[in-house]
């Protein structure tokens, strides 16, 4: 099974998956007012370029959210939203302010507003060093979070998604498998069922959920942690020329990884995998 990844590893790690959490949210269900609602439709198409990866830069995300200022202002949404972009931009003083004058104002997008404001608080446990007590304090607050709002996915997919990165690999399965219950459309749930079971030797099911994140999120692909654990998993079943897809397909798109440690590893381990098996490399 794939061994645990060192700490700086795992910082880089939580880091990329913080982006890829935070453009992650979509649509939300729940009693909006009208024009809440309307402004929180606006989102969608807007952001939908950035969350597959087709831009990047979020200073224009930032211009095309602040042309709903005059509409939106107030909603709750605007202000969730805009808070949301600050921290992608990494003006974190400023998400920091926009969010907590939300929180206080009050509004029917008080998951989004808490939920963001988790989010910045776990960038910053995680890039401090990453203590117990920090942690600790992280998930009491999405355990929070989750029972002021037990139908939302997004709770469950983000504190399963700290319960990978502390490595409690049974509480993240039960988180994720949480969220994808609540929501068929939680890739990020899918993708932490993928490691979680690659982790815990359950090959075929890691393999399974891995199916379900790439017909939802096809970004998914440049997230080291998920490659490397599925180029495992599909050695494990035999399925070796995914395996070496998986590897290749993150070193080309990060050939940093070719120098890392855990990149190593997993190579050795596929390859061994193929010469046990008799197979040879087409790679």
């Amino acid at each position: 099974m794939l061994i645990a990844c060192g700490m700086m590893l795992r910082i880089k790690i939580a880091i990329v998956c913080f982006g890829f959490l935070l453009m992650a949210l979509g649509a939300i269900s729940h009693a909006e007012s009208e024009t809440g609602n309307w402004c929180e439709q606006q989102w969608g198409p807007i952001a939908q370029p950035f969350d597959q990866g087709e831009k990047k830069n979020y200073d224009d995300l930032l211009k095309a959210w602040q042309q709903y200022e005059g509409k939106c202002k107030g909603t709750g949404v605007y202000e969730a939203r805009l808070g949301q972009t600050y921290i992608l931009l990494n003006r974190i003083d400023d998400a920091k302010k926009t969010l907590s004058a939300a929180k206080a104002g009050k509004s029917d997008y008080g998951n989004l507003i808490e939920h963001f404001l988790l989010n910045i608080e776990f960038r910053e446990v995680v890039r401090r060093g990453a203590a117990k007590g920090d942690f600790n304090k992280l998930v009491s607050g999405y355990r929070q979070l989750i029972a002021k709002y037990p139908d939302w996915y997004v709770g469950y997919e983000q504190l399963g998604n700290i319960m990978m990165f502390l490595r409690q690999r049974d509480e993240a399965i039960k988180l994720s498998l949480d969220a994808t219950r609540l929501s068929p459309m939680s890739w990020m749930g899918y993708r932490n069922l993928a490691i979680a079971y690659s982790w815990s030797g359950r090959y075929r099911e890691s393999v399974d959920a891995a199916n379900k994140v790439w017909g939802l999120r096809r970004t998914v692909t440049s997230d080291p942690e998920f490659m490397l654990a599925m180029a495992v998993s599909f050695s494990e079943v035999g399925e070796f020329d995914n395996a070496q897809s998986c590897l290749v397909v993150i070193s080309a798109s990060k050939p940093e990884m070719r120098s890392d440690p855990e990149y190593a590893k997993v190579v050795f381990h596929v390859k061994k995998k193929m010469t046990d098996a008799g197979v040879s490399s087409k790679k």
